[in-house]
């Protein structure tokens, strides 16, 4: 579900969207939302540690959301903070909040504030780093697909911030017409 929302954005950042695509998007939505409460819901865990996974499904997924709409951004330009703002978001959201899930069990509803903290940092440089790999899969230039849907990376981001002037404008060009030209890419 997270990967067909995140599709749907690409879509919607390409303006190729199908009608399948957005057909799938409540599916998706509920899968997302919807059943993880549920799941909450139905466990036979304490009320404090139920409102614990509550609390952090809900901040992850409104993490989540923001780290798509960085990723989403119009500007031809990557800056590095985008880029982490989005990595952040997109992937470090979900190993954050799993992380404090994982260690709220063990002190039935939560760690203290501070541990609490440790825990969604770890998780979240965790996630970043996830993405990080992720983004070097070593897939053929024509093949990838984060240039493909214009997503900033931060691979992108370093080569603008490394670059002249004249560079940054040849990658600017390389970039808008790596969407539908895979020599571009």
């Amino acid at each position: 579900s997270s990967d067909l929302l995140d599709d749907l954005a690409d879509g919607y950042a390409l303006g190729a969207l199908d009608g399948a695509l957005l057909a799938a998007t409540p599916v998706a939505i509920t899968n997302l939302a919807v059943l993880p409460l549920d799941y909450i819901e139905a466990q036979d865990v304490t009320p404090t540690l139920k409102s614990t996974w509550r609390r952090e499904l809900l901040w992850s997924s409104r993490l989540a959301a923001e780290g798509q709409l960085a990723d989403a951004s119009p500007g031809d330009i990557v800056g590095r903070e985008q880029v982490l703002a989005g990595y952040r978001g997109k992937t470090g959201a979900a190993y954050a909040r799993d992380a404090v899930m994982a260690a709220s069990i063990r002190r039935d509803g939560g760690p203290d504030g501070q541990t609490t903290g440790q825990w969604r940092e770890f998780g979240m440089l965790y996630g970043i780093l996830r993405q990080l790999h992720n983004d070097n899969s070593g897939d053929a230039a024509e093949d990838n697909e984060d240039l493909a849907n214009h997503t900033p990376t931060l691979r992108l981001a370093h080569a603008f911030s490394s670059s002249g002037m004249h560079q940054r404008r040849h990658l600017v060009r390389l970039r808008q017409a790596a969407r539908t030209d895979p020599a571009a890419r």
